[in-house]
C-alpha cells in the first residue's frame, strides 16, 4: 500500500458535496454545523501540487511529542480513537497518525489514514467486535489516472478520544482479535455488556481489510468510478506475528493450488502443485504443460456466453449449472464434453460431494431481472432471482475457486436494492474474498453495444486481487484506443448459408420504420428486443445478427423457438467481453504462479521463411489478417481434440 499524500490545505479547500438522495455512487462531505457532528475533511491534493508553500500546515515531526490535555503523548504512527466524524454516510472511529499540527488558538489537528469498525460497513465485511477497516480514497481528476497516494483526512483534537493499539494482520478471523481462543469467546458470551463494553473500548483493534474507494472529479460533484474491499496483504503486514504466508491461507481454504492450471489433457506431471510441508513454492521460469489449463465453473450458465468466452481466452470449462430447460440443449450442443449440472443451485450445493470439485475460477450471473432498472412491477420470478443471487456465497464456499466474477445488471446499486448488493458483497468477504466492482461500458472492450454492467472480480484467501482490464475501445479513438466497433463491422462478417440467418423469414415493416446509422452502436440487446431493428428500417435483425451483435462468434449454435433463443442471447454476458476479460485473469494467474506459457518441443515448432511475408504490414485484428500461429495440439468449437495446421486464411507457401 502506497503512502498517503502529506499535502494540506487550510484555506480554500474545495469540499465534496453532498449526496444525492437518489444515488449511491456519490461520497460527499456535508457542513460541520448539519446533524450536530464533525465532518473529517479529505485533504485534496491534485489540484494543489503547486501551491504546497503556501497552504501547508506547519507540522511536528515524530520526535517532538506533543501532548494533549488528559490523555497520553500521541506520537506519529500512533492509532486515536475519535468521535462524531463522518465521511459521507460512512462513520469514521479512528485515524492513524500521519502529522500533527503545531498548537494554535484552536488546537492542533491530526492528519491520518481513516478507519472504521467493520460493522458501521452494512453487511458489506463480517461484523465482529474491534475488527475495523482502512477507509483510502483515491481521486482521479482531469484525465489523469488515480494517484497511488491515498487522501488524508483532518481531525480536531477536541474530537480524540483515546489512543487505541492496532494490529495489522493478514490473518483470518478469528486469530489475533479479542475473541481469539475458547477462553475469550466464553468470557465475552458470558460475561455482562459493562464487560462487552470495556473490551470495545480498551481491548487491541485488529485490521484485515482496506475499503478503497477510486473516484472520479467531473467539477460538479464527486462519483465513485470503482470500490475495492481487500484484504491486508502479506507486504503489508510489518510485524511478522502478525503474518501467515499466502500458500498457508490458500492451503487452509482449498487444499493448495496447482501452478499453471489444473486441467492437463492426461492428467500428468507437468502440472506443479504447491506443497505447503516442505514451504511455499518459489519456482521461477517454470512453464506450462503441454496443453494445460486453468479449469473453469459457469454456474447460471443459460446458453453458455460465458462458457464461450473463457474457452477461447484458453480455460477448460469443466461444469456448469442451470436449472431452466430451455437452455439445456444449446449449452450441450456448444460443450459435449462439459458436465452440465440440471438443477437448482442449492440442489447442487446439497448433493454434491463437498470435496469432489474444486475449479480455478467461478462465474456467477444469477438472474436479475428483479434488479433491473427495466423492472417496474412484480413478477411471479421475482422471488426465484432474489433466492438465486443468495445462493452465491454458498456456492462459493462449496467449490472454493481462486478467483470469481459476477456479472449483474448495474441497477443492483440502485437503493432499493442495495441491501442484496451487500448481502452478496458481504457473503464473499465472510468467506475470506477479496471484491472489486464498477460499472463497465461493454463497448469499451469491444462490444457494438452501449451496455453497461456491474462486474465484480474477487479472489480468495492466498491470492492477489486482479484489477479491472484496460480499456481497448473509445468514441472517436480518443487516448488512442480503437473506435467503436459498430453495427456495419459486426454484420458485415455474416454469411449467408446459417440457417439463423433466414431473411426469408424475418419481420418485415410496411411502412418502413425510421432509418438509424449503421456506423454507431447499437441500443442495449434484451430478452425481447423489439424496439431495435436492421438500421435501414425495413426488417427486424435476424437470430443470428442478434447474436453476433452480442458478441456471439458465428460457430455458436442454438436450439429453441425463435421466442427462447432471442431470451438466451438476451440473457447472455457477451462473449467477446467475457474473452478479454478472461484473456486478463488467464494471465493475472500465470504471473501470480510464476508460470509461463508452454514452450513446445523443437521437433513442434514450424519456422517459417521471414521472406515469405511482410508480417508487420498486416493488422492481426483485421477481418482479413491471416493467422500463421500453427497449434499442433488446438481445441475445436466442441472442445474436442484434434491435429491440425490452421489459419484463418489459406496461404499456398510452395
Amino acid at each position: 500500500m502506497a503512502p498517503p499524500s502529506v499535502i494540506c490545505l487550510e484555506e480554500g479547500s474545495r469540499q465534496l458535496r453532498s449526496p444525492s438522495v437518489a444515488s449511491s455512487r456519490t461520497l460527499a462531505l456535508e457542513d460541520d454545523e448539519l446533524h450536530g457532528r464533525n465532518d473529517a475533511r479529505i485533504i485534496d491534493w491534485i489540484n494543489n501540487v503547486g501551491n504546497t508553500a503556501q497552504t501547508q500546515t506547519p507540522m511536528r515531526t515524530a520526535q517532538q511529542n506533543p501532548t494533549t490535555p488528559g490523555q497520553p503523548s500521541i506520537r506519529v504512527g500512533d492509532v486515536i480513537e475519535i468521535k462524531n466524524v463522518m465521511i459521507g454516510d460512512c462513520r469514521v472511529d479512528f485515524i492513524q497518525v500521519k502529522h500533527i499540527s503545531r498548537a494554535t488558538l484552536s488546537g492542533r489537528k491530526f492528519r491520518g489514514i481513516p478507519l472504521t469498525r467493520t460493522r458501521n460497513m452494512r453487511g458489506r465485511l463480517p461484523k465482529k467486535m474491534n475488527e475495523v477497516c482502512m477507509m483510502l480514497h483515491f481521486q482521479q481528476e482531469n484525465g489523469r489516472t488515480p494517484d497511488d497516494f491515498a487522501l488524508l483526512v483532518d481531525i480536531k483534537e477536541d474530537h480524540i478520544v483515546r489512543k487505541r493499539n492496532l494490529i495489522i494482520t493478514n490473518a483470518t478471523f478469528p486469530e489475533h482479535s479479542v475473541l481469539h481462543g475458547p477462553q475469550s469467546r466464553m468470557s465475552i458470551r458470558g460475561e455482562t455488556q459493562a464487560l462487552k463494553r470495556h473490551i470495545e473500548q480498551s481491548g487491541n483493534l485488529c485490521c484485515r481489510w482496506k475499503w478503497m474507494v477510486y473516484l472520479i472529479d467531473n467539477r460538479e460533484d464527486q462519483k465513485v468510478k470503482e470500490e475495492v474491499l481487500e484484504r491486508i496483504s502479506a507486504e503489508e503486514v510489518l510485524d511478522r506475528q502478525y503474518l501467515v504466508d499466502q500458500e498457508t491461507l490458500c492451503n487452509r481454504w482449498r487444499g493448495g493450488r496447482t501452478r499453471g492450471g489444473s486441467w492437463t489433457p492426461d492428467q500428468g506431471s507437468c502440472t506443479q502443485t504447491v506443497d505447503l510441508a516442505n514451504g511455499s513454492s518459489n519456482q521461477e521460469g517454470n512453464f506450462r504443460g503441454n496443453n494445460q489449463k486453468y479449469t473453469f465453473f459457469d454456474a447460471f450458465s443459460g446458453a453458455g456466453g460465458v462458457s464461450r468466452g473463457a474457452q477461447n481466452a484458453g480455460f477448460k470449462v469443466t461444469h456448469a449449472i442451470d436449472k431452466s430447460p430451455d437452455v439445456w440443449r444449446t449449452y450441450s450442443l456448444n460443450f459435449p464434453e462439459t458436465k452440465l449440472y440440471k438443477w437448482p443451485v442449492d440442489r447442487f450445493i446439497g448433493q454434491t460431494n463437498d470435496a469432489s470439485i474444486r475449479v480455478d475460477v467461478l462465474h456467477m450471473s444469477p438472474p436479475c431481472q428483479y434488479f433491473s432498472p427495466a423492472h417496474t412491477k412484480a413478477c411471479a420470478h421475482d422471488y426465484d432471482n432474489i433466492l438465486a443471487q443468495r445462493s452465491c456465497p454458498s456456492l462459493v464456499k462449496k467449490l472454493r475457486p481462486r478467483l470469481i466474477t459476477i456479472e449483474q445488471t448495474f441497477g443492483l446499486l440502485f437503493d432499493r436494492h442495495r441491501q442484496y448488493f451487500y448481502s452478496l458483497i458481504g457473503g464473499l468477504t465472510e468467506l475470506g474474498y477479496s471484491v472489486r466492482w464498477k460499472i463497465v461500458a461493454l463497448c469499451t472492450w469491444g462490444l457494438a453495444q452501449n451496455r453497461r454492467r456491474l462486474i465484480i472480480i474477487a479472489a480468495g484467501p492466498g491470492e492477489q486481487l486482479p484489477g479491472f482490464p484496460a480499456a481497448t475501445h473509445s468514441e472517436n479513438s480518443k487516448n488512442g484506443l480503437r473506435p467503436y466497433t459498430t453495427i456495419r463491422q459486426v454484420l458485415s462478417r455474416i454469411q449467408e448459408g446459417d440457417n439463423l440467418h433466414n431473411l426469408g423469414t424475418v419481420a418485415r415493416f410496411t411502412p418502413r420504420r425510421r432509418a438509424s446509422n449503421f456506423d454507431t452502436l447499437l441500443g442495449t440487446i434484451v430478452t425481447r428486443s423489439g424496439s431495435l431493428y436492421y438500421p435501414d428500417g425495413t426488417r427486424n435483425f435476424t437470430l443470428r445478427e442478434y447474436a453476433c451483435l452480442q458478441g456471439f462468434p458465428k460457430a455458436h449454435r442454438f436450439r429453441g423457438t425463435t421466442t427462447g433463443i432471442k431470451s438466451q442471447i438476451g440473457n447472455a454476458f457477451p462473449p467477446i467481453c467475457v474473452k478479454y476479460l478472461y484473456k486478463h485473469l488467464e494471465n493475472w494467474l500465470l504471473q501470480q504462479d510464476r508460470v509461463q506459457s508452454h514452450q513446445p518441443e523443437a521437433e513442434d515448432v514450424v519456422i517459417l521463411d521471414a521472406e515469405v511475408l511482410d508480417t508487420e504490414s498486416i493488422d492481426s485484428d483485421s477481418p482479413g489478417a491471416m493467422n500463421f500461429t500453427i497449434d499442433l495440439t488446438y481445441e475445436d468449437i466442441s472442445g474436442l481434440q484434434t491435429s491440425n495446421i490452421t489459419s484463418s486464411s489459406f496461404m499456398d507457401l510452395t
